[in-house]
């Protein structure tokens, strides 16, 4: 019988149908409470349980203004790609957090990503993030990491890489499209883009040490993460 995942004092209630028993370890997006009654069956067979969040949670949260939180310490998101659209990610444009004009997600310049979709009101995403974090910083020139943080307010998604010490490029999703674009019940998400533009990897739910090193490997296969990175 699989657990029943019971709401946790210490889990934000944008994230009460997360548990630590739950074999996906993943929050679901407040956009993704209607999934079909078809994806939420294949959800299950593949071991993902189902989300729910409470009804007043239907609206995303808006962007603050007169912020006192800096974005300074973020870098620059990249420039997009001149010419037409190319490789595997959708056509959704972003505003980025930090410095840098918006971005859409089929433009980005060519190179190798690991592209993280992340919010701070979701458990795992805190859990992973240390090692985003390490990885991000053992791969410097060779795998550009790149974060989606979605349906937060600027204050708390600053925060959240001030907190943990991030500090690589951030675009901001405030509907939490990227998910829908993704095919994704929820957050975290992890994709690894290779130089050629294909998604070469994708982990949906809290990534480990050893899978943040496969799609390190699956970004760029020269590069191999040191072993206890981020642990």
């Amino acid at each position: 019988m699989p657990p029943v995942l019971l709401p946790s004092p210490s889990v934000p209630s944008r994230c009460r149908g997360w548990s630590k028993r739950s074999p996906i370890r993943a929050c679901a997006s407040p956009l993704r409470r209607g999934l079909v009654p078809a994806l939420a069956a294949g959800l299950l067979t593949t071991g993902c349980g189902t989300q729910t969040v409470p009804d007043q949670l239907a609206e995303p949260p808006t962007a603050a203004s007169g912020s006192p939180f800096s974005a300074a310490f973020l870098q620059p998101c990249p420039t997009a790609a001149p010419g037409g659209p190319h490789g595997e990610l959708p056509d959704l444009k972003l505003p980025c957090l930090g410095s840098g004009a918006p971005l859409a997600l089929d433009r980005l310049p060519p190179g190798s990503y690991v592209i993280n979709v992340w919010a701070s009101w979701c458990v795992p995403c805190r859990e992973e993030a240390p090692r985003l974090r390490a990885a991000a910083a053992a791969t410097s020139g060779r795998v550009q990491f790149l974060g989606i943080d979605i349906q937060d307010g600027r204050d708390a998604a600053l925060s959240f890489l001030a907190d943990f010490g991030i500090d690589y490029p951030q675009l901001q999703d405030l509907k939490g499209d990227t998910l829908h674009r993704l095919g994704s019940p929820g957050v975290p998400v992890t994709l690894a883009v290779d130089a050629t533009g294909r998604i070469a990897y994708r982990r949906i739910g809290e990534i480990s040490t050893d899978q943040l090193a496969a799609a390190v490997h699956a970004a760029n296969p020269e590069v191999i993460l040191p072993s206890g990175t981020g642990r």
